[in-house]
């Protein structure tokens, strides 16, 4: 069986616990990240920072 793991409950949980408003960004690494949650954060309009890992001399961190 495989489980996906969504971190939007926990988002929602943090939120809640802290008392924060809309004024806050989530931080996570590529660990946490599929196209799931990237999606689910997006539709809940939550802020994102999104660790990933790049390649020496890649092309995009170059432009």
């Amino acid at each position: 069986m495989i489980r996906i793991f969504t971190m939007i409950p926990m988002v929602d949980d943090f939120r809640q616990r802290f008392t924060l408003g809309n004024d806050f960004v989530v931080v996570a690494d590529s660990g946490q990240m599929n196209k799931n949650n990237v999606a689910l954060l997006r539709k809940a309009d939550y802020k994102y920072i999104l660790g990933a890992h790049f390649k020496s001399g890649s092309t995009g961190i170059r432009q």
